[in-house]
């Protein structure tokens, strides 16, 4: 009898959730369980009924209903679905399905971050993070988006098409067939909806454009003072190298054109009374967190490049893209092929990645055009200090007045925890996150702040990636882009004979530094004053000197009449990728792949003199003698079997730490301290410079006392590093691609490959080229390309992570570019068909 009752016990336990465990015994079912995900051997070809799509079909100028022809879906030895249809809602319905069929849990838990339902399926470790989400206006500019979207035909046949496939991929599931987080997380998928892939959108444009230190600089300007403030943080990096400069942009010194703002912002949601917040006191910061957390790094960005025809070896263009992004498994892109051979223009054959979850490409090539993008690094996010009348918060002032405030009542739901009614404060300006006595959950959110921030204006950026799938040119391309309001976009463009570069983006006009640090908001003299209308916006068309690149430099030189930001990234990799393009002569698809690959250091190039210089009459030991050898004969490469660069970048941090930490007390919290280039430009004009005295010892320190020290330091952290000899860039420098989960056995662990933040091929900690992509417009388009990941997000697939050592090594694949479905059937691995 006791045996019966524990084997009873024993049951029970396994059939509930143990905290965040998911139920034991359905997670370790050999019949619906965990072991159901493995996959063995490739699937066979199948045919697959259609379902009724009454209403959605329709080319890209309007079609009648129903799809009356057949889908063809074959999938390479990679994995990547090329996708054939006369059809467009037949094409978006396959990409939906064929991207769910891979990465079903990906999009939901995704899709979830953006609007704020992430504490729905996690529980109350999550609710911070979503509270966060609703209170500044994500989940509002989401749905005021779709408002937007559903007007604009093409945008809405394909967005209602993509979320049919998802929802005809769930309904093909059973419980025991379920992606493996949905088991572990004990939660089962929910039918998609447009509003899931706009709020997609919403999370690249929070982590593109989110980046603001405009909290850390008010207070280092309230700590230095304005002059030193103003000598430490200038609005333009030192040795800036812009991407248009003027003499391929010319100055333009009209600002009439300037487009209103207007005064609709943010949806019109319930007005109600203010209620008690039920926010808990929860820790900021847990690995759960921070995987849907990503927080703007000074270094990392990305990479684009055109070579003029002039330039290669076959008399046409080239164009190179690697995107820089923090890296997850399942993969942040997933790669298809789209073909339409339907509509009255003969339709389109588009090759590319788009972002598990939305429809079209983001990235890509067809045809007759290749398009890539960088991060425009626009300030468009902008905190406003508001002066409420009382603690209700029920009235602010402005312009003299007392103006209402709007309350808009949110409910959410915690997984056991039932539901939490939170009170969103709106101004007029934008959504005021944190109120009084509440903890940020990030320390750059100001207390009773309104953010005005261009992702909340209603926008149709996946208008912009539809239309460049059939775009035939220049003209067809800038017409396509006009929709892409936010985040703003360096987008790179080759033809078969043109190159061109577009800073793209819906960026307020500003005084010079407004906005750089919080603004008082209490009248009209602070708000925007406009948008910069798209025909100022700078760009060039086939320049003389027959390249063009972006790398998330300073976009403009001084000449240009409008402020677009400070924080724009050192010209470092820009001006890496400048000496390779400008003596580049009959360049190859391989040559420009080895331009990403490129892993010398422009900032140890510049920075290691300096310091050897100041090293020279330093009394060195056996040891930092040989360490200063090993420097001397350095190529500035960052190899990983090799251990100058970890010397390298360990004095440079500690010199950077010991100039200073003592103006800042070492706090790097609650202040941000100058950058790279500055410092640089210190070291290299004054190493008497008072910035080098450290303050809290007797005596004035030069750069040179610094240098010594640090270089001392290094030494003697390299040897700890490598077990007793100089440690290597790869012990230095280790490497990982997590899940999104942060669950380090589904994750890639323990890499090591070559690269630094600075290089062109940019690979540190887990940040790296997302997607790297090189593609030749001839007559017919040539490309090589490799993300680090795999096609299936199934953690029990060999397509997980099948791409990740061909990344780490730099070796590319052939894109397989089809014209038809059946014209290389050895390339095939297998195939869908879809039935009318």
């Amino acid at each position: 009898m006791p045996r019966a009752i524990l084997l009873l016990l024993w049951l029970v336990v396994l059939s509930h959730k143990l905290g965040s465990l998911p139920p034991l015994g359905k997670f370790f079912s050999p019949f619906e369980g965990f072991w159901r995900n493995a996959e063995i051997g490739k699937p066979g070809d199948a045919e697959k009924k259609l379902p009724a799509l009454s209403g959605l079909s329709a080319d890209l100028s309007g079609a009648p209903p129903g799809i009356p022809d057949s889908i063809k879906v074959e999938y390479d030895h990679r994995g990547v679905p090329h996708i054939f249809a006369k059809d467009v809602s037949g094409l978006f319905f396959a990409q939906g399905y064929a991207t769910a069929r891979d990465r079903l849990w990906q999009m939901d838990v995704q899709s979830r971050a953006g609007l704020g339902r992430l504490s729905e399926v996690m529980g109350r470790d999550l609710i911070r993070f979503d509270l966060e989400r609703r209170r500044m206006g994500m989940p509002a500019s989401a749905k005021a988006s779709w408002e937007v979207i559903r007007a604009d035909s093409v945008s809405r046949i394909a967005l209602e098409a993509y979320s049919a496939g998802v929802n005809a991929w769930i309904g093909s599931l059973r419980p025991a067939d379920y992606p493996f987080e949905f088991k572990l997380l004990d939660y089962a998928p929910e039918p998609w909806t447009p509003l899931k892939s706009i709020a997609l959108l919403k999370n690249m444009q929070w982590t593109l454009s989110k980046g603001s230190d405009d909290v850390l600089l008010t207070r280092t300007l309230e700590k230095l003072g304005p002059a030193s403030f103003a000598e430490l943080f200038p609005l333009r990096n030192p040795g800036a190298e812009p991407i248009f400069p003027s003499n391929i942009f010319p100055d333009r010194n009209q600002t009439s054109g300037v487009v209103a703002i207007g005064t609709n912002r943010g949806s019109s949601l319930l007005t109600s009374s203010p209620t008690s917040s039920l926010v808990p006191s929860l820790d900021t910061a847990t690995p759960l967190i921070d995987a849907f957390y990503p927080r703007p790094q000074p270094g990392f960005g990305s990479n684009n490049f055109a070579i003029a025809g002039a330039r290669t070896a076959s008399g046409h263009p080239i164009l190179g893209n690697d995107p820089h992004l923090d890296l997850t498994l399942p993969s942040i892109w997933y790669e298809s092929q789209l073909s339409f051979s339907g509509g009255q223009d003969g339709g389109f054959n588009a090759y590319g990645v788009s972002i598990p979850g939305l429809p079209s490409l983001v990235i890509g090539f067809n045809s007759h055009i290749a398009w890539g993008l960088t991060n425009g690094m626009d300030d468009v996010y902008d905190w406003y200090e508001i002066h409420f009348q009382d603690a209700s918060l029920r009235a602010y002032r402005w312009n003299g007045k007392w103006l209402s405030t709007r309350f808009v009542l949110d409910t959410l739901r915690v997984r056991g925890s039932g539901a939490l009614v939170d009170t969103e404060v709106w101004t007029f300006l934008g959504p005021v996150p944190v109120k009084n006595g509440e903890q940020p959950f990030d320390r750059n959110t100001p207390v009773l702040h309104a953010l005005r921030w261009t992702a909340l204006d209603a926008s149709n950026e996946i208008g912009a990636f539809l239309r460049l799938l059939p775009a035939k040119n220049y003209g067809d391309f800038r017409a396509a882009i006009h929709l892409l309001k936010c985040p703003s976009q360096n987008f790179i463009f080759a033809d078969s004979g043109n190159i061109a570069l577009v800073h793209q983006g819906r960026i307020p006009v500003k005084a010079f530094g407004q906005g750089r640090t919080v603004i008082q908001g209490e009248d009209s003299s602070s708000e925007w004053r406009g948008y910069i209308p798209d025909s100022l916006l700078p760009f060039t068309l086939n320049p003389k000197q027959g390249w063009l690149a972006s790398a998330n430099q300073e976009v403009t030189d001084s000449t240009y009449p409008f402020y677009l930001g400070s924080g724009f990234y050192p010209s470092e990799r820009a001006g890496r990728l400048h000496r390779l393009l400008q003596p580049m002569g009959n360049a190859t698809l391989s040559s420009a792949w080895d331009i990403m690959m490129n892993v010398q250091s422009l900032h140890a190039e510049q920075t290691l003199p300096l310091l050897l210089r100041c090293a020279d009459s330093m009394n060195a030991t056996p040891q930092t003698r040989q360490a200063l050898n090993i420097l001397r004969a350095w190529d500035y490469r960052y190899l990983a079997q090799s251990a100058a660069p970890a010397l390298f970048d360990l004095w440079w941090k500690n010199f950077y730490r010991h100039t200073w930490e003592d103006d800042f007390g070492g706090d790097t919290l609650h202040y941000a301290w100058p950058s790279r280039p500055v410092t640089r430009a210190l070291l290299a004009s004054d190493t008497n410079s008072r910035w080098f005295d450290d303050t809290r010892i007797p005596g004035r320190e030069t750069a040179g006392d610094l240098a010594r020290l640090s270089l001392k330091e290094a030494v003697q952290q390299s040897l700890q590093m490598g077990g007793g000899t100089f440690a290597l860039w790869s012990q230095a420098h280790p490497m990982s691609i997590p899940h999104l989960l942060q669950l380090p056995s589904l994750g890639a662990g323990n890499l090591s490959g070559d690269g630094c933040a600075e290089c062109l091929d940019a690979q540190r900690g887990s940040n790296g080229p997302s997607w790297r992509m090189a593609v030749e417009m001839d007559s017919e388009p040539a490309a090589l390309g490799g993300y680090p990941g795999g096609q299936s997000g199934n953690p029990g697939s060999p397509g997980y992570d099948a791409f990740v050592a061909d990344w780490l090594a730099g070796r590319p694949y052939k894109l397989l570019f089809l014209k038809r479905p059946d014209e290389e059937p050895d390339s095939i691995a297998y195939s869908l068909t879809f039935i009318p």
